[in-house]
């Protein structure tokens, strides 16, 4: 149908229609979606008692949708209001101007609020308010909540049945028990980036208390100060800690989705993960490989409290894990090839575990040669920035790959945790090969990830754990 025909179908509209203030904001708005600015301002024009120059002015100003819950007598209902920053006061339902003047004083201008239809009550203030304001406001939050003059939130009325409708239609309900002020609102959604700390623990018992989240919180509160954490988890609907038992050989897919979906709320949320993990190094890397190196993030290691190890919170910080490094510019690392074969074995032995032998044995007879890679300073890796191990790490890959040739490439990794993750950021799931973990049930390394296969793994509910 085309946008003029549109337009007379609507002026057909008896005036006493029912949904006549609903039909014309989906036609109004679909204009304004389209861009079609004569259209939506004849719209506005004919419709209320405005001039066309008037209405020209509020669809050419900047404007926000919000969200608010009404109820009455037994009904519920949400309703939407388009909030337009014009310097000109118009609101569509007249009975609510005294209250939007109240706003408008809030905000130092006037509004144009156009309702999608009738309801009573002065909750609606706070999404105008918050509405007017923000330029950042996500799809799935209402609001309610009336104003006074300093812009304080009263608690809103019949919260429970309000909670309900929102969460029917899928809306997280922001209210005076989250915020006392509007503009925390306001200055909340402007925020450009929220510093989210993410801890991944599977090593959870019930026997003993982890409180890894918390301290991970601490930390990250010391360098980043924030009071709105809570709101972030509340809005962002994020699951900022995940505690599991030891993972067994087939739970690492469904737990790396996991993992991955809750760094991928953070990042389209505009935060910055600040990510510990509490597991196996296999699982980091296969992580690390599933974020990729366009991601900022920052990576911590405990011990006797968290420390930022990998600070990839910018681009200059993540081009530099993949800067290559030739053989004798090599500073933290050496390595060494074992033997003969078709494919590579990189044992990574940068933990007090060397894994060297039980490689050899499980590698034993296949056509595969080592490449056993190692500190050359003994001992624990001191605590600091190991931005340079990682570097160094992925730039071995890369010499062995050019001395060899070889054709595809598995991991057997005794390292820090962060490293393995910052390694797999670094390696990318360009090449074929596999992820193992020692299976202390059978006492064997068995192969948990296929590397070329991750990008899916953690996409769907398929692929990627090696069967």
């Amino acid at each position: 149908m085309s946008r003029e025909k549109l337009l007379k179908d609507f002026e057909l509209l008896p005036k006493d229609q029912p949904n006549r203030k609903l039909i014309f904001y989906e036609v109004f708005k679909l204009f304004l979606e389209n861009r079609d600015h004569a259209n939506a301002a004849l719209l506005l024009s004919k419709e209320y008692s405005l001039s066309f120059e008037q209405s020209m002015r509020v669809v050419l100003s900047d404007h926000k949708e919000v969200k608010f819950p009404v109820v009455g007598g037994e009904s519920s209902d949400v309703r939407r209001a388009l909030v337009f920053n014009s310097n000109l006061e118009f609101c569509n339902l007249t009975e609510h101007t005294p209250k939007l003047r109240i706003i408008e004083r809030l905000v130092g201008f006037e509004l144009s609020v156009l309702f999608d239809g009738d309801f009573c009550g002065d909750s609606f203030m706070l999404a105008v308010a918050v509405g007017a304001l923000s330029k950042n406001l996500p799809n799935h939050v209402a609001f309610s909540g009336c104003l006074d003059e300093h812009g304080n939130v009263a608690l809103a009325e019949s919260l429970e049945r309000k909670l309900r409708v929102c969460s029917e239609q899928g809306l997280e309900l922001l209210t005076g028990l989250d915020v006392r002020n509007f503009r925390d609102l306001v200055d909340f959604f402007d925020t450009r980036e929220h510093h989210v700390p993410v801890y991944l623990c599977y090593k959870h018992s019930e026997r003993v208390e982890d409180r890894g989240w918390e301290e991970l919180r601490e930390t990250v509160e010391r360098s980043f100060p924030s009071k709105s954490l809570e709101l972030y988890r509340k809005i962002y609907r994020v699951e900022m800690f995940h505690r599991r038992h030891m993972l067994q050989e087939n739970e690492y897919a469904s737990e790396l989705r996991r993992a991955f979906e809750t760094l991928q709320v953070v990042f389209q949320s505009g935060g910055v993960p600040h990510l510990a993990i509490n597991g196996p190094a296999s699982f980091a890397m296969a992580l690390g490989i599933a974020v990729g190196a366009k991601r900022r993030i920052a990576v911590y290691h405990y011990q006797g409290g968290y420390h930022l190890v990998l600070d990839l919170t910018g681009p200059e910080k993540l081009r530099k894990i993949k800067a290559l490094k030739r053989e004798e510019e090599l500073e933290l690392l050496e390595y060494e090839l074992l033997g003969d074969g078709e494919e590579a074995a990189f044992v990574i032995h940068l933990a007090s575990h060397d894994p060297l032998p039980q490689v050899r044995e499980f590698l034993k007879n296949r056509d595969v040669f080592i490449a056993y890679v190692r500190s050359k300073q003994p001992g624990m890796l001191k605590i600091g920035d190991w931005t340079e191990y990682v570097c160094e790490l992925f730039s071995v890959t890369q010499i062995v790959k050019r001395r060899r040739a070889y054709r595809g490439a598995s991991f057997f990794l005794s390292c820090p945790v962060p490293i393995a993750f910052g390694f797999g950021v670094a390696f990318g799931d360009y090449a074929s090969g596999f992820v193992y973990q020692y299976d202390q049930a059978s006492s064997r390394y068995v192969p948990i990830f296929r590397i070329e296969q991750l990008s899916q793994t953690v996409l769907s509910n398929q692929g990627g754990l090696v069967r």
